[in-house]
């Protein structure tokens, strides 16, 4: 905090999974092998893989900043903070595919995000709401070719804190 408690750095430290359906709608070349064997898909006439479903799990480190609008930080009434925060993540990824076993991969990533939340005092506790948008991009190659993501999130955050 600076010392009139209005600005404050903050470290960010989290986990984050995130799950997808696919469909069979579209198919992606793949080559499987299981021991001494190879099954090449999408090639010599034999279909592609479709996807079943994507699971990505990371940890995620970021710095950021937040600012107090209507009053310092610790103050006994309603208090707003606003603020940004970056970082990077690492992780796994599983792919489940409909023809054949599933895939995996580490996977890495960047994000950046916006966010501002309301703090009200009641004689219970502190009640908090805020909102959180956050752009992310994941570099994957668990297709065996360049299969990044990028993620676009609204969050809604509610709570009390005692």
């Amino acid at each position: 905090f600076n010392e009139s408690l209005t600005k404050a750095w903050v470290v960010d430290l989290h986990l984050i999974n995130t799950y997808e359906c696919g469909g069979r709608d579209t198919q992606f070349p793949i080559t499987v092998f299981q021991g001494s064997t190879e099954s090449v898909f999408g090639a010599n006439g034999v279909p592609g893989v479709t996807v079943k479903a994507s699971n990505r799990t990371m940890a995620g480190l970021g710095i950021g900043r937040e600012y107090y609008l209507w009053q310092p930080a610790g103050s006994s009434g309603n208090t707003c903070r606003v603020g940004f925060d970056f970082g990077g993540r690492y992780g796994t990824q599983r792919l489940d595919l409909n023809e054949t076993r599933h895939l995996t991969d580490s996977i890495e990533g960047i994000y950046a995000a916006l966010h501002a939340d309301v703090d009200l005092p009641t004689r219970y506790g502190l009640f908090f709401s805020g909102l959180r948008l956050e752009w992310a991009y994941t570099w994957s190659n668990v297709l065996h070719v360049p299969s990044d993501v990028q993620d676009i999130s609204l969050m809604w955050t509610i709570g009390s804190r005692f």
